[in-house]
């Protein structure tokens, strides 16, 4: 029985990798980043932001301890946990210029399994992750995870996907039962209100014949009520020229990437699917792409006259909704960049980036275009995430988590983005009694600009305010240590009583102090 006993404990204990990670957070169980070729000093400045989920329903087989939205260093080190801050489904977390401030966005909400598309809003946090406001749908319809940005200071964009009843016997219907279609929209809303400012609608513009994924084929849905509506289109990404009021859809099932006038809501052109208006040069053929991105300029080429520089991340693979083998295309998926000659009517690869051993990514995925030239790909379904130098070479690869938890993980999107931010809650602070003296340990969630920790004796006993601050209370200082990582860690040879923490930036400017806590025993004894 003791045996049994100690093997259950071995199981449970496998499951709890990142439990007891941080002395100062004893809550947290983080994924932890299975990072197979380190960052160099080529990889791009900047953090990883990610949003892991489990790929086995309800974390039961297994993926990350702790879903939600991450902020890590490409060494793999914690800078944020957004686990609590936001709902337990969490996708497309990002960083935005808004009024002249850096905000995070994050889609909350419900996921229609294996349809793909989410039900919920945008949440917005400010730089010292503080609620700003939460975008919603308007006009009685929800907004879906698949994208979100602002289109200026007063309006954002976001997709919504719409199931509509229609005659869809022309389009294979072979029963009264088959008369659901997804309208894909984008939305404008005012961010203040949430009224809708404009719309655009899929069924408006584009003929659901020229889908690649048929009713019939039941690989975007059978059509039979709205939860298995059919996904003629699937808009997958967007994105928006404000200056010329153009749009870059990805339609996945089309396997077709559309520019759009957003003042007409015409189609100016389509490139792919069995309609392009350009033919594909050598390595250029995709096919249920995600993460449609228009350029103004990509290394020496340029957005200019008849030229029109984009990426995508090309899946070139599609599950099989019906059963059997995985759709695809190729036998690899990656990230691309295409420059596109309107008058010419030609479409050229200009780069091309491919995880280490190649990965087919059946859903998921995304290329970011960083400052440097270089490319940071997320690889959905696959659970991974890389670094490429222009050229294609991989300079950072990693998996999601590590151990059991890694295997079930996957990720919509993931970006690196240049990220500042003090937070608005107070450090989380501990302090344990040892034989030679005191160890102490300090995080605080989402910290950036923290440098050096200095920690002090809280002396006057009496007048100590456990929790807050000392009244007329002596501060001796212990020492002081670099800030490491998430949790930082201080030994000092002495036995204080009470102590406090205080962090301090690259100029010397205080930040915050932590409240005063008493000194305890790690393992104390509970008395009542």
């Amino acid at each position: 029985m003791a045996r049994l006993s100690n093997l259950v404990l071995l199981y449970f204990t496998a499951y709890v990798g990142a439990n007891l990670a941080y002395k100062s957070r004893p809550d947290l169980a983080v994924p932890v980043l299975n990072i197979t070729i380190p960052a160099t000093n080529e990889t791009a400045d900047g953090l990883i932001f990610y949003t892991p989920e489990s790929t086995f329903a309800d974390n039961t087989g297994h993926g990350p301890a702790q879903s939600g939205p991450y902020i890590y260093t490409d060494k793999g080190e914690l800078v944020w946990s957004g686990f609590g801050y936001i709902g337990p489904r969490s996708e497309n977390f990002q960083v935005h210029t808004y009024r002249g401030e850096q905000v995070l966005s994050i889609f909350e909400g419900s996921h229609n399994s294996p349809m793909g598309h989410g039900h919920g809003h945008t949440t917005i946090l400010d730089n010292k992750y503080r609620l700003l406001k939460q975008i919603k749908g308007g006009g009685h319809k929800l907004a879906d995870q698949h994208e979100f940005l602002f289109f200026d200071d007063d309006s954002a964009l976001f997709t919504v996907y719409d199931p509509e009843i229609h005659d869809l016997t022309d389009y294979g219907a072979t029963s009264e039962n088959q008369q659901w279609i997804l309208d894909n929209k984008i939305q404008k809303v005012n961010t203040d209100t949430n009224q809708v400012l404009w719309e655009w609608s899929s069924l408006d513009h584009v003929n659901p014949a020229g889908t690649n994924l048929t009713l019939q084929s039941g690989n975007a849905g059978l059509g039979v009520n709205s939860s298995q509506v059919w996904h003629y289109f699937y808009m997958n990404a967007f994105d928006v020229d404000p200056k010329s009021n153009t749009y870059l859809l990805s339609a996945r099932s089309m396997c077709t990437i559309f520019k759009m006038d957003g003042n007409t809501g015409d189609i100016i052109w389509q490139l792919g699917g069995k309609n392009s208006d350009f033919s594909l040069g050598e390595g250029v053929d995709f096919c249920y792409q995600h993460d449609t991105r228009m350029h103004q300029k990509y290394l020496h080429h340029e957005t200019k006259g008849s030229k029109e520089i984009i990426s995508f991340f090309d899946n070139s693979a599609h599950e099989n909704l019906a059963g059997g083998p995985i759709l695809q295309t190729r036998d690899y998926s990656a990230g691309k960049v295409v420059e596109l000659d309107t008058k010419k009517r030609t479409a050229k690869l200009i780069a091309m980036f491919r995880a280490p051993g190649d990965l087919s990514v059946r859903s998921q995925g995304n290329c970011q275009l960083l400052p440097n030239g270089n490319a940071f790909i997320n690889w959905g379904y696959d659970g991974a995430m890389s670094e490429h130098k222009p050229d294609g070479t991989t300079i950072f690869f990693t998996k999601l988590d590590s151990g059991r938890f890694g295997p079930g993980s996957e990720n919509y999107r993931a970006f690196k983005f240049n990220w500042h931010a003090v937070p608005h809650e107070e450090p989380a602070f501990v302090a344990f009694k040892e034989s030679n003296g005191t160890s102490l340990y300090i995080s605080w969630n989402g910290d950036t600009e923290t440098t050096i920790w200095k920690f002090y004796e809280q002396k006057n006993g009496k007048e100590v305010l456990l929790g807050g601050t000392s009244k007329n209370g002596k501060e001796v200082l212990l020492g002081g240590t670099s800030k490491n990582g998430f949790e930082t860690k201080f030994q000092t040879g002495k036995s204080p009583a009470h102590v406090v923490a205080k962090a301090y930036d690259g100029h010397g400017k205080h930040l915050v102090s932590s409240l005063v806590i008493k000194v305890k025993e790690y393992r104390s004894p509970l008395h009542y």
